[in-house]
């Protein structure tokens, strides 16, 4: 189930200690835009701003989390004053169907960042939930197959993303034997997994089913709640269920009436 809400409001609404994994890929620092939702993160001209709100947000699930459980939150990286996809008054060689498509990105502010630097996204976003009580147990470096190409001719292209998995307690569930444990996806931190691909309609930045699939696996028990509060068109919660798990989520924008819609919103 997805409800058309904030996450933060969602997140402390949940019943205290009831979920066992928070797992979510929120929006990242001003790459795209997904409508006219003034509450929309991503949208902030300022990284320090983006990361004290998305952090913000993410610690509203240390009530509902139990102290056994988990959040995980695949996070990329973004490059000071460059567009992310288009913005909005930089339509050269782009055609208006695309720039409807993938969204534009919000301008940003360097705020004292050097020009074309990476804005540190992924590890200020680390220390910022370690500063709150949560313990950084894991950073995942999900290495991409077939990254995105980029027209960039003074660096190498991007081709990874990081998951950071946050515990409560320094005692957290884990599965190391049963099905979807160190047998079958093995023990390393580097994650080979082919990005997911947009179809006609859908959602603009779809989490890959096996990258979710492996997380729920090894930090939900079967049973267990995973939810995500930034559930998009829902993929989190449909692999979860259909690995047995209980699935609720949330988004401020309908999915359903975008596309065909993966679960039924309300």
């Amino acid at each position: 189930m997805i409800t058309n809400k904030d996450a933060g409001e969602f997140l402390r609404e949940l019943a205290p200690a009831s979920v066992d994994l928070v797992l979510t890929s929120p929006p990242y620092w001003c790459q795209r835009t997904y409508g006219d939702d003034v509450r929309e993160l991503g949208t902030e001209p300022v990284v320090l701003d983006y990361i004290n709100r998305l952090a913000g947000i993410l610690h509203d699930a240390w009530s509902c989390v139990r102290p056994t459980g988990w959040v995980a939150v695949n996070i990329a990286d973004t490059y000071a004053n460059q567009p992310g996809q288009y913005r909005h008054s930089d339509k050269s060689g782009v055609s208006a169907s695309n720039r409807a498509k993938a969204g534009s990105a919000p301008m940003r502010s360097l705020a004292g960042l050097p020009l074309k630097t990476q804005a540190g996204v992924p590890e200020r976003l680390k220390i910022a939930m370690i500063d709150r009580g949560w313990r950084c147990r894991n950073t995942i470096i999900w290495h991409k197959t077939s990254p995105l190409p980029t027209t960039a001719t003074d660096r190498w292209n991007l081709s990874y993303e990081v998951v950071h998995v946050f515990a409560r307690s320094a005692k957290s569930y884990f599965s190391r034997t049963e099905q979807g444990g160190f047998a079958e996806y093995g023990t390393h931190d580097v994650w080979t997994v082919n990005p997911a691909r947009r179809q006609a309609g859908n959602h603009p930045a779809l989490m890959p089913e096996q990258l979710v699939a492996r997380l729920v696996d090894q930090l939900c028990p079967v049973g267990g709640l995973v939810v995500d509060p930034f559930a998009g068109s829902g993929t989190v919660l449909r692999v979860a269920r259909d690995r047995l798990r209980n699935a609720c989520g949330a988004d401020i924008y309908d999915w359903e009436k975008r596309s065909a819609g993966n679960l039924q919103t309300v």
